[in-house]
């Protein structure tokens, strides 16, 4: 009997730290995000100048400082868009730079100070197609976009809700048509 006693005791006391456990409302570690959607205990803050969140104490050489204001005027301002490096190449004027938006990411390339492989289709007028495409039935668009050179398309987010999915409009630049890409990880359920 006691020892039963002391089992349901345990058992009890288990349960209470596992309810316990689940009741605190506290944002993971280096998840808390200011204003502009910059992730601040991990050091990024918003550049007025550039138009995106970065560690200003990596990127302060004012050539690094150029190109990455070029390369977020290209793939266009947007919430938590991060400037993560700028790697400098051997030729005057030639940069990479990479970003980061809420886990996607994508880099662009100048050369000459010019971008490489730029787009013939501006996120202005691949905007203009998403807002006109089937995408807008299925959600609301984002302001996180980017622009992939490999395919040449613009993805541009989307609200859409569909568990285990973070969906994108898609916007061809060959095209000039849009789709939804549901970007769905796992199995999803019926």
């Amino acid at each position: 009997m006691k020892k039963m006693k002391r089992t349901f005791a345990f058992a009890l006391f288990l349960t209470t730290v596992v309810v316990l456990s689940g009741c605190t409302s506290e944002k993971p570690i280096g998840g808390e995000r200011d204003v502009h959607g910059c992730l601040t205990p991990a050091g990024y803050s918003w550049d007025d100048e550039i138009k995106a969140c970065l560690r200003p104490w990596e990127i302060k050489d004012e050539s690094q400082r150029i190109a990455a204001k070029i390369a977020v005027e290209y793939v266009g301002q947007s919430k938590g868009l991060t400037v993560v490096q700028v790697d400098v190449m051997k030729c005057q004027g030639c940069f990479v730079v990479h970003f980061d938006s809420y886990g996607e990411r994508t880099e662009v390339a100048l050369q000459d100070w010019n971008i490489v492989g730029r787009s013939d289709l501006t996120y202005e007028e691949a905007l203009l197609i998403a807002q006109e495409s089937a995408c807008t039935k299925e959600g609301n668009l984002t302001n996180a976009s980017f622009y992939n050179e490999n395919t040449k398309t613009w993805w541009i987010g989307l609200d859409a809700e569909k568990p285990g999915c973070a969906p994108a409009c898609v916007v061809s630049e060959d095209t000039r048509t849009a789709e939804i890409n549901w970007r769905c990880t796992g199995a999803i359920p019926d």
